[in-house]
């Protein structure tokens, strides 16, 4: 499921609510926050609004490559935009 429900008010337009199927039997990495509160061990949303809660199908070993990749490339995006940006204005100035 892949939905927005709408839901204006003066800063927010809606909700996006995103589910997925985990497979059965398959590995998955959950970053949060553990409680025994109820008696029984659970993991979910850290109160902290600075931490991360996470589940992936990714092993912690291949998501930090994949983000480690990203930053790259996001770099070598900032590189080609200054430079583009620095020809323009160079150009501009000349015209």
């Amino acid at each position: 499921m892949d939905e927005l429900r709408e839901e204006r008010s003066r800063s927010t337009l809606g909700y996006r609510y995103r589910e997925s199927v985990l497979p059965v039997g398959r590995s998955v990495l959950v970053v949060g926050a553990v409680s025994d509160v109820t008696g029984q061990v659970t993991i979910g949303k850290p109160v902290q609004a600075d931490h991360q809660y996470l589940i992936s199908l990714k092993d912690e070993e291949m998501l930090a490559t994949t983000t480690s990749r990203h930053a790259q490339n996001m770099g070598i995006a900032m590189v080609v935009c200054l430079v583009a940006g620095v020809v323009l204005l160079v150009w501009g100035l000349i015209a």
